[in-house]
């Protein structure tokens, strides 16, 4: 019956004169720009993430196909915001197109806004220090995670800058994420590290962060130190690779040596001390030391 239908129509058509349209084709995904170079590439990427987009199409040229992955991967570490509240990241290419692709722990439009807070909280706190040395920018970020978050692995955003800086509550990778993001903000070069620590024997997975105040790399464990018994709070505050060997491991591959300088928390506190506390005035000293620690 259908084939008689189908028949009869087209012979109405042929009689009349009348075109048969062919069926429109499918729209093939439009790229949002073309890139041509890796760097921009990380670029297009890092953007989307900033953005907290979930999803983004460039046009890539041959000569990147083999190096799409590591671009990607890189856009995440281009700024704590790109990673921050991040669960998954992928990618996949069907010729030319390039399809990057984000799964957020919230909604886009809820995690935009933990973003915008917990960064506005980054930015007032790194004005209120900028004018001290990059060192005592480097102890007040350590005192401001210390003095004001609390260790928790339930508590909620406890993974993120967010739960360290505006929840005051976190687990290492949110106290990680949350020094990263205020020294960032101040200007200090700073990488999260992710490996195991040994606590009586018994490994964990970890995250702390390398800061280079001075020219040389430094670890800091905001965790280990917010956690330590009393007298031992800057245990774990600028030190060299072989002193984090003890009781850390990590892909030393993956990251630069700490090989330390001259910088401890004495000579720090020293530079703060001739910084923060003017001689002839050393309550106004304190005040302002007070106010950036918190």
């Amino acid at each position: 019956m259908k084939s008689g239908r189908s028949a009869l129509l087209l012979s109405v058509c042929l009689l009349t004169g009348c075109r048969v349209q062919p069926a429109p084709a499918l729209p093939l995904p439009e790229p949002v720009l073309t890139v041509q170079s890796a760097a921009e590439l990380t670029d297009a990427a890092a953007d989307m993430l900033m953005r907290t987009e979930t999803a983004l199409t460039v046009s890539v040229p041959e000569t990147l196909y083999g190096a799409a992955g590591d671009c990607v991967r890189a856009a995440r570490t281009r700024s704590v915001l790109c990673g921050t509240m991040l669960e998954t990241l992928g990618w996949q290419r069907s010729g030319r197109l390039l399809t990057v692709t984000a799964v957020y722990t919230e909604p886009p439009e809820t995690v935009r806004e933990k973003k915008r807070q917990v960064s506005l909280a980054a930015a007032e706190w790194a004005e209120s220090v900028l004018r001290y040395p990059p060192a005592v920018r480097v102890l007040l970020a350590h005192e401001r995670l210390c003095n004001v978050c609390a260790y928790s692995e339930t508590a909620p955003d406890c993974g993120s800058a967010y739960g360290a800086l505006c929840g005051a509550a976190a687990r290492c990778s949110g106290y990680a994420e949350g020094f990263a993001l205020l020294l960032e903000a101040a200007g200090v070069p700073v990488r999260t590290v992710t490996g195991t620590a040994y606590e009586n024997g018994k490994p964990s997975a970890h995250a702390w962060n390398l800061v280079r105040p001075d020219g040389f790399w430094y670890h800091v464990d905001c965790t280990w130190d917010d956690t330590a018994e009393p007298g031992d709070t800057h245990a774990y505050f600028l030190c060299g690779d072989s002193l984090l060997r003890q009781t850390h491991d990590w892909d030393a591959a993956a990251y630069p040596a700490a090989e330390g300088g001259r910088l401890r928390y004495e000579t720090v506190m020293q530079q703060m001390r001739d910084a923060v506390i003017p001689p002839s005035d050393d309550r106004t000293g304190r005040r302002a030391f007070a106010s950036a620690s918190r």
